[in-house]
């Protein structure tokens, strides 16, 4: 599983919308799984940021470092038990995009069907770049994917469930 976060800038008249999405790979086709894409503050980034860590339980987050994605950063750092990579876009929004536009023509980016957001989210892609933020995300995490990285499984979560083993040895009264 890996995050990409397209921050936002939450404040004033330069306000733009924050994505977070959560991708995964198999067999040569890429998944969002699960995708946030609103106005939000640095405070309110920091706090969808560790929901989606904590459901989807990501190898590695990608952080474009725009915006509000320094800060989200620097606050985050220290608690994130998976890797974290501050991402520099090269090159405009647009060339980014158009290098994915084969992945999405020929059906290898998948959406699932009843997401609550996946019509805003293909109408934002058919909009590009007038609706950049979610066009943003996935160019990101394409570009990632792109250098065939090497993405280590995370530990399974620990179920809570105590095994108490059996002792030979006699409890007394008092």
């Amino acid at each position: 599983m890996v995050l990409s976060i397209d921050p936002g800038h939450g404040g004033g008249e330069k306000a733009r919308r924050s994505a977070v999405q959560a991708w995964v790979k198999s067999n040569g086709n890429y998944y969002l799984i699960d995708e946030f894409c609103d106005l939000c503050d640095a405070e309110g980034l920091r706090d969808v940021f560790w929901q989606f860590a904590k459901r989807h339980r990501p190898s590695v987050a990608l952080i474009e470092k725009t915006a509000d994605g320094p800060a989200l950063y620097a606050r985050i750092r220290d608690k994130a038990r998976f890797e974290l990579k501050l991402i520099v876009p090269k090159g405009s929004k647009v060339a980014r995009f158009d290098n994915h536009l084969g992945k999405v023509r020929n059906g290898k980016v998948f959406l699932p069907e009843g997401a609550a957001w996946r019509e805003d989210f293909v109408a934002d892609l058919v909009n590009f770049p007038d609706e950049s933020d979610r066009g943003d995300g996935m160019s990101q995490y394409l570009d990632f994917m792109d250098g065939d990285p090497v993405i280590e499984p995370r530990a399974p979560r620990e179920s809570g469930i105590a095994v108490v083993l059996a002792s030979s040895v006699r409890r007394r009264r008092c």
